[in-house]
């Protein structure tokens, strides 16, 4: 092997460990309930606690004409006791769609809904195998995501279920997701229903 190499692989290996004795440092004490990205772990924060959250999504470009969308949302949380933790957002939204075939023309903004999320922590991972925690997300928007104008309420539930695998380490999460909604289009349509499911981890 050659000389560079050598110095290659020397660098690796002093980066991965590095690495390896951060890891216990940071996930020691973690709090799992924002740590696995868009699946949700069961630890719901301190008794007391108290957050607020701001998200924004974008969404740019079709093959064919101008389709521009921007939502955001913000969102107040607090931990209640031990077990139970509540929250409540609401968010607003611009959209641009212009000459993109299938779609109709829409220049829309304003408030578009506002949600709710209730945690109930059945299980607290510490002293169980693993944790477990049901959540309740009822929402109403009034504007679709293409900026049309509309009515939906959708309820979801997940049960977010997590396992300590390393100790102070690694983390392993599945949630399990149940979504019905009613939608009464414009214009006096009959309210549609529908539902969605799945797993994610």
């Amino acid at each position: 092997m050659s000389r560079s190499a050598n110095a290659r692989c020397s660098a690796l290996l002093a980066g991965a460990l590095v690495a390896a004795l951060s890891v216990p440092a940071l996930a020691e004490g973690a709090d799992t309930g924002d740590l696995f990205g868009f699946s949700d772990g069961s630890d719901i924060g301190e008794k007391g606690d108290r957050s607020f959250e701001f998200d924004t999504l974008t969404r740019i470009g079709k093959r064919a004409g101008d389709y521009r969308g921007f939502s955001a949302t913000a969102a107040a949380k607090a931990t209640l006791t031990d077990d139970i933790a509540v929250g409540l957002g609401i968010g607003a939204t611009r959209n641009l769609v212009k000459n993109v075939p299938g779609l109709a023309n829409v220049n829309t903004g304003g408030f578009e809904g506002v949600s709710g999320e209730f945690k109930y922590r059945v299980l607290e991972r510490a002293s169980n195998p693993f944790g477990l925690t049901l959540i309740a997300a009822p929402g109403y928007a009034r504007l679709d995501g293409e900026g049309l104008r509309t009515s939906e309420l959708e309820v979801g539930f997940r049960a977010a279920i997590d396992r300590e695998l390393v100790k102070d380490t690694l983390f392993g999460a599945i949630n399990f997701d149940y979504a019905p909604s009613w939608t009464w289009p414009r214009g006096g349509a009959a309210m549609e229903r529908g539902s969605s499911a799945g797993v994610s981890g």
